[in-house]
C-alpha cells in the first residue's frame, strides 16, 4: 500500500502509561505540538503527507494541516526519543518518514 499525499491523516498518540483516556490524537496548536482528544472535525488534528525523494529513496514529509501555508514550512520530526514540530529541511533525516504495513500494537 502507498499512502496517498495531500490527503489528511489523523495521527494516534499512543501513551507510555495508561491514564485512563483513550483516543488521543496529535494536534498542532498555536504552532505546538500538542495532544487532544480525538475529533474528526478539529482541523489542528490533520496532518498531510507529502511525497519527497532524494537520490537514495523516497520518503514522506508529515506537516500540520492548519499550517500548511505559513512560512516556514513546518513539519513533524522525531528525533532523540522526542516527537516534535520544526521548520521543514529536506536534508534533516528526522523528518523523513517511511511507509511500512508492520502495525506497531496489534
Amino acid at each position: 500500500m502507498k499512502i496517498k499525499s495531500n490527503v489528511i491523516f489523523l495521527i494516534e498518540h499512543i501513551p507510555v502509561v495508561y491514564n485512563g483516556s483513550v483516543g488521543s490524537m496529535y494536534a498542532v496548536s498555536n504552532g505546538q505540538l500538542t495532544i487532544k482528544l480525538r475529533n474528526n472535525l478539529d482541523t489542528e488534528q490533520w496532518w498531510v503527507f507529502n511525497t519527497a525523494s532524494d537520490s537514495t529513496s523516497t520518503y514522506y514529509t508529515i506537516s500540520p494541516y492548519n499550517m500548511i501555508n505559513t512560512t516556514p514550512q513546518l513539519a513533524l520530526q522525531y528525533e532523540n526519543g522526542n516527537l516534535s514540530i520544526r521548520p521543514l529541511k529536506t536534508t534533516f533525516e528526522s523528518q523523513k518518514w517511511i511507509y511500512s504495513d508492520t502495525p506497531v500494537i496489534s
